[in-house]
């Protein structure tokens, strides 16, 4: 049997859909024979898991010229500086109809899922990113892995506060968790704060500042998105 051509193109994820939110697009050479992609030692990857890990955008293939052979390619995964070089014309995010920019917030007094209070004093002055989600939620639970960088990438800035607003009962989240991190401070059974602001699209995002102002929000999640809330944050410290 003829082997099938393979095109290779190396793109974001363009999908629109329930809170989702564009990404960039970028070619690769197209390649007209079947090819091999490995990695650094030189073990190949299944074609399902390289091309799932280009498609994601954070990996890249680099031509390995070998002459007379067949097609090689080594998946390379792309530096923070390249895939922000990459994002940093893209449109902001969807925006929530919720938040406006430059309204002031109104803080609350909350309690996280391991029952320490949060006081709406202690966040004035602070840069408060917050996330409104709920378990059952496909984009909210995808974009987890991208907000846990975030927040180690913020980890000594003690002036920003990430918490996340979540429907899903302490029990509930509790047992998530156990399953898959999710390190911002967790407000369990918090349905309330979500009609306080008329959410009703998730996930959704606002950043306030020092003076107690909208200065980011939007519905969705997606690397456009974690671009945005990391660019925000490093404008307002």
């Amino acid at each position: 049997m003829k082997k099938k051509l393979l095109i290779v193109a190396i793109a974001f994820a363009n999908a629109k859909g329930f809170a989702q939110t564009e990404t960039p697009k970028t070619n690769a050479p197209a390649v007209t024979r079947e090819i091999i992609v490995v990695d650094s030692t030189g073990m190949p990857y299944s074609t399902e898991y390289w091309n799932k890990a280009v498609k994601s955008g954070k990996y890249k293939l680099e031509r390995m010229y070998e002459m007379g052979q067949q097609p090689k390619f080594l998946l390379k995964q792309r530096t923070e500086e390249e895939l922000d070089e990459r994002l940093e014309k893209s449109l902001r995010p969807r925006l929530s109809t919720c938040f406006k920019d430059g309204d002031t917030f109104k803080y609350s007094n909350l309690t996280d899922i391991t029952g320490k209070k949060i006081a709406a004093k202690d966040l004035v002055g602070k840069i408060l990113v917050i996330n409104f989600w709920f378990i059952a939620c496909p984009p909210c639970r995808q974009e987890i892995p991208e907000l846990n960088d975030l927040v180690k990438k913020f980890a000594n800035e003690k002036d920003v506060v990430f918490i996340a607003i979540a429907l899903d009962k302490a029990e509930q989240i509790e047992n998530f968790l156990k399953l898959i991190p999710f390190n911002y401070s967790q407000v369990p059974d918090a349905r309330y704060y979500a009609e306080k602001f008329g959410v009703t699209q998730y996930p959704t995002h606002v950043i306030i500042d020092r003076s107690a102002k909208v200065s980011y929000h939007a519905v969705g999640g997606g690397a456009v998105n974690t671009y945005w809330l990391k660019k925000t944050i490093k404008g307002l410290l």
